[in-house]
């Protein structure tokens, strides 16, 4: 299959904030050697900000270079996550990892087998962003909580985990 046939299926036709994965989550695809199939977001999106990403990352002046030679992240850039490695044992699963622009990611891996051709296939988000909601609902319920408590009034919401009701810092408290 052509690659521009897959980079518009991984890609959601360049559409991934239509699709949920909101300004920084993507659907990839890595071969057996680790390498990327489909073009990253990132690499499609901002290519001066990729490179400078991937050499922060370690990457090596060689393979930098033969993106911008071939003018395509496919089949040069290696990805070695955990979730990476994971998902070509045949794992599957979801995990925060560092992912592959150097910052934490909340990463979904599985084994894609097709026609026998064991691949990885990864879907990820920047940590910060996957979890805005809740952090936004923690702050919120943090500064009911710390209103209530100077009212003379106990607040606990059930259904939510203990972390959230007792974890509550000063700052989230008038933030």
């Amino acid at each position: 299959m052509p690659i521009g046939k897959i980079d518009t299926v991984m890609t959601s036709n360049e559409q991934w904030a239509y699709v949920g994965l909101g300004v920084s989550g993507e659907t990839y695809i890595i071969n057996s050697e680790h390498k990327l199939v489909n073009n990253s977001r990132f690499f499609i999106e901002d290519k001066a900000g990729y490179m400078t990403a991937l050499k922060k990352s370690g990457t090596t002046e060689e393979v930098i270079n033969n993106i911008k030679k071939h003018h395509s992240s496919v089949g040069t850039h290696k990805i070695n996550s955990v979730s990476a490695n994971n998902s070509l044992k045949g794992q599957s699963g979801s995990a925060i990892v560092k992912g592959y622009m150097d910052v934490p990611v909340l990463s979904a891996y599985a084994l894609l087998d097709i026609l026998g051709l064991n691949w990885g296939i990864l879907d990820e988000i920047n940590e910060t962003e996957a979890f805005a909601a809740l952090t936004t609902l923690k702050k919120s319920y943090c500064r009911a909580l710390h209103h209530n408590h100077r009212n003379g009034v106990s607040c606990r919401l059930h259904g939510i985990p203990n972390d959230l009701q007792t974890d509550c810092s000063p700052e989230e408290h008038h933030g």
